[in-house]
């Protein structure tokens, strides 16, 4: 028997693999994978939702089926993508919709079906983004154009309201600002509501207050949100230093 049908979820079909017997040798088998974790997850292990059935080969290693899991699923959102099918889910079990949000002429920006179709668009592209830094030759889909990565910080004013922690990101004359942009290589601005941000989307003038991060690959985000997260904290020392640090630029 060459395949069984195995339930994603279910670890008991890799237990009952032989491990005396031999392995099917792959094109992954040499790949080691980062257990070296972050906000976005371990290093290589990026979000992705798994077809509920597939048959699994016997044989393979936990990386192996994982790399397998994730062509399966590439595929799949390759075709439902072309056909414009979008994964509604069962209205029955699904989860509630947001607060809706509007743009300046009144169209509403975060319909189930929009939500639906960026999270889809979304994991297609981290999937390739992984294959490609993965599997050595590897070519993307027809078509494909690699996106910019984006992540949002919410900046707590609600919680520290006279606190001006656009000051404090920005820095005396943008010097704060621009340091971390060079440094990490990303696009950090503020953006939301109340704020004249030049590159904010109709649906952002609606949302909280909040550091909006753009760069071309994950190491960029995290180095960004290193280095703004301890900003929106009054009490860490990060936050003393640059504030300190303006007070001082602006009395030269």
């Amino acid at each position: 028997i060459s395949h069984q049908v195995a339930l994603i979820k279910t670890e008991t079909a890799l237990a009952a693999v032989d491990k005396d017997s031999q392995k099917r040798k792959s094109r992954w088998s040499a790949e080691v994978v980062s257990k070296r974790g972050c906000r976005w997850g371990p290093k290589d292990e990026r979000p992705y939702l798994p077809l509920t059935y597939v048959d699994l080969p016997i044989g393979f290693t936990d990386h192996e089926v994982d790399q397998f899991l994730r062509e399966q699923r590439l595929e799949d959102l390759h075709r439902k993508i072309k056909t414009g099918h979008l994964e509604l889910g069962d209205p029955d079990i699904r989860e509630p919709s947001p607060p809706p949000t509007y743009d300046k002429s009144g169209n509403r920006t975060n319909r189930r079906e929009t939500r639906v179709q960026k999270s889809m668009q979304a994991e297609y592209n981290r999937l390739i983004r992984y294959m490609l830094k993965t599997i050595p030759g590897y070519t993307p889909p027809p078509g494909w154009r690699p996106q910019r990565l984006v992540k949002k910080i919410v900046i707590p004013t609600d919680k520290y309201p006279d606190i001006p922690f656009m000051a404090i990101i920005v820095g005396a004359r943008g010097v704060h600002h621009k340091r971390m942009q060079e440094e990490t290589g990303a696009r950090i601005e503020i953006r939301g509501a109340g704020v004249e941000a030049r590159n904010q989307t109709d649906e952002e003038t609606s949302m909280p207050q909040h550091v909006h991060l753009e760069a071309d690959t994950e190491e960029q985000i995290e180095a960004a949100e290193k280095m703004v997260v301890p900003l929106l904290d009054p009490n860490s020392a990060e936050f003393i230093a640059h504030r300190d640090a303006g007070n001082q630029q602006l009395a030269l």
